[in-house]
């Protein structure tokens, strides 16, 4: 564990200890939980975006490879081929994004605080070294949080900019389809 006086930038705790009231304290455990707490509902929040994106990328691929063996169009074939390779890549990054999924969640483990050195002190010191003890920790999970859903979220952007770019493939490929189709029509009559 890292202590709050390394974490605050002082080499000893103990400079800070006559500084800081339990309000103070307080006020600290509060913020970090909030800190937490929101590293946590960004993780959630990016998974759930990668799921919503799976969902749609991954019967896209099937259906694209059915209609690839149904009804091969060689004329076609390579913008099928492209369009369900950006496919299936869509949702192997978006799967990458769901892998990402192990968040430091709130609350200290019990264990952590019945140490010796937490005995040591009585009352309102005992109190406040608990406290800090759980600020030092809540910052902690937050830092990891925070850099796990840097990675989510960079997964995602590029989950995105695919989307995009199937999206540009898609209608070129109906552009490519109803001109197809107008040539038809034009031979027929």
């Amino acid at each position: 564990m890292i202590s709050l006086g390394v974490l605050l930038g002082m080499e000893n705790i103990a400079e800070l200890w006559n500084d800081i009231t339990i309000d103070s304290a307080e006020f600290l455990l509060e913020q970090t939980e909030k800190r937490l707490q929101a590293s946590i509902d960004v993780g959630k929040q990016l998974t759930e975006r990668a799921v919503n994106v799976m969902q749609f990328s991954i019967p896209m691929s099937i259906g694209l490879a059915g209609l690839i063996i149904s009804e091969p169009r060689f004329e076609l074939l390579i913008f099928y081929v492209v369009i369900l390779i950006i496919s299936l890549s869509i949702s192997c990054v978006s799967l990458h994004v769901y892998d990402l999924y192990n968040l430091e969640y709130s609350g200290a483990e019990p264990l952590d605080f019945i140490r010796d050195e937490y005995f040591l002190f009585e009352g309102e010191d005992q109190r406040l070294a608990l406290m800090l003890s759980v600020v030092v920790t809540n910052q902690i999970r937050s830092h990891k949080n925070e850099t796990i859903n840097r990675k989510r979220q960079r997964m995602f952007f590029y989950t995105m900019g695919l989307v995009k770019l199937l999206f540009v493939l898609g209608v070129f490929l109906f552009a490519m389809g109803l001109l197809n189709l107008i040539s038809l029509g034009e031979m027929a009559s």
